[in-house]
């Protein structure tokens, strides 16, 4: 049987992109990515936060700019 544990508390969630933090006009690169891979994440937090980003695939990977 599985022990279960009452004492481990929940970790804060880890937020991978700093979304949140971005500025209009400011931007972040993610290398090794695609725009299909992060436009999910970046479709949620415009409806979440009330904010417009944009994708762009560049040589170094997927640059993510702040536009509203």
């Amino acid at each position: 049987m599985t022990p279960i544990d009452s004492t481990i508390p929940i970790p804060p969630p880890r937020h991978r992109y700093p979304l949140k933090q971005l500025q209009v006009g400011e931007s972040f690169l993610v290398q090794d990515m695609t725009v299909s891979s992060m436009s999910g994440t970046v479709s949620k937090a415009q409806r979440t936060l009330g904010r417009k980003f944009t994708l762009r695939t560049t040589n170094h990977g997927v640059r993510c700019w702040r536009i509203a």
